[in-house]
């Protein structure tokens, strides 16, 4: 193993599992860590004073557990497990987890996602139906309403907590659900397009969504007064989409393609106008932006990141390019915004750093024979977990050298 001078690197957490981990997500408050793995449980860990991690709890399924994460404000966590079973636990004043609520669909569930103000959950399981489970103020989780319809691919709800956009394969239309007087969600809109539409995603601000057609074609709609969302443009690539993004405060889209195109719009005066468009040399396979905005990152087939930045004048301008020996698989920002991380298949991991010049430049890069599938930061920027999809899951403290 290798490591540059700009930080020692110091691990803190090694966890090795008998079986496959297919997910592991730090809670916003970076004090807990939850992995979900083929071995049938969800394991928790806590962060003590010292910086060390100690096992809280397991939460066991009958069948693989394919996702968890934790609540916003950190006090709950939902799984989400092929036995069609989706687990919610709260954290007691004794530092313990107790189930709070188990949720039961016919089949595997497909995502199961907690409202920005953490009081409800929503999940999906695989071609049945969607539920909202919300939390009442006794503490008890309850499921507030069931929608049914074929073939469910996703269900989003906005971050204010009142739509709920139903993607289904049964038509080519989005459902968006809201709440009646009465309670229960009922349908209050519905998109239709002549093209399959296979996802989207609301802004943060909730006012905006877009959505992915089958038609290389992704189409932005703005909430009006009276309810209704109204189209106020689309975005052409000449292949697949692979993701539509709004950027944190809502001003700034972004999609990745197919066609080797990354494409920025951002909104003015109520209509949005393409300020930049990212070539790569062969498909972009994700595109984010930072925390603040203020930055985006790219990763292409070509086993190249982009980074670019915002200027005054409204303009994206390219900062760095980080090139590896082989794909990569992951890349993200810290949650600072002045890091950011890459795993590759050529076995390195890349931290850089952003320079008052406003240039980035590699602070560590460490090579190990461990292929890591993902790396991210902890929300205080001061750890970095780095998952082996295999058996493996790290966390390493960044220690700035004097």
């Amino acid at each position: 193993m290798s490591q540059s001078k700009e930080f020692e690197l110091v691990e803190k957490l090694k966890i090795t599992r008998d079986d496959l981990i297919y997910h592991a997500t730090f809670s916003l408050d970076g004090q807990h860590l939850a992995t979900a793995s083929r071995d049938k449980t969800a394991k928790i860990y806590y962060r003590e004073t010292n910086g060390s991690w100690q096992k809280k709890a397991t939460i066991t399924h009958n069948h693989p557990v394919s996702s968890v994460i934790f609540s916003p404000d950190g006090r709950y966590l939902v799984t989400g497990s092929w036995d069609g079973k989706a687990k919610i636990c709260g954290l007691e004043d004794n530092g313990s987890w107790e189930e709070k609520a188990c949720i039961s669909h016919e089949y595997s569930i497909a995502s199961a996602t907690f409202s920005a103000d953490s009081l409800c959950v929503v999940t999906v399981g695989r071609s049945d139906s969607a539920k909202i489970i919300r939390r009442r103020d006794n503490g008890l989780w309850e499921v507030e309403d069931t929608i049914h319809a074929s073939f469910i691919k996703s269900a989003k709800l906005s971050a204010d907590g009142r739509h709920l956009a139903i993607y289904s394969t049964s038509h080519d239309a989005v459902e968006i659900y809201g709440q009646s007087a009465a309670g229960s969600w009922v349908v209050t809109s519905t998109i239709k397009s002549r093209f399959n539409i296979r996802k989207g995603n609301f802004s943060a601000d909730s006012c905006h969504l877009i959505i992915i057609t089958n038609a290389h074609t992704a189409i932005i709609f703005d909430l009006q007064a009276d309810g209704s969302w109204k189209k106020m443009g689309s975005i052409e690539h000449d292949q697949w989409i692979k993701s539509a993004n709004f950027s944190p405060d809502s001003l700034h889209l972004m999609t990745a393609s197919d066609d080797g195109t990354a494409k920025i719009f951002s909104q003015n005066a109520g209509s949005w106008a393409q300020k930049a468009c990212i070539v790569h040399h062969g498909k972009v396979k994700s595109a984010s932006f930072s925390a603040d905005c203020q930055h985006l990152l790219t990763i292409g087939a070509d086993a190249t990141a982009k980074i670019h930045s915002l200027q005054t004048d409204g303009s994206w301008q390219p900062k760095a390019n980080i090139v590896h020996q082989n794909k990569i698989l992951s890349a993200a920002f810290s949650p600072d915004a002045c890091h950011l991380v890459t795993t590759s298949d050529d076995g390195m991991v890349r931290i850089l750093g952003q320079q008052a010049d406003g240039s980035w430049l590699q602070k560590t890069a460490v090579g190990d024979r461990i292929r890591f599938t993902k790396a991210s930061f902890s929300h205080d920027s001061r750890n970095v977990m780095t998952v082996c999809k295999v058996d493996a899951v790290r966390i390493t403290e960044l220690r700035k050298k004097n």
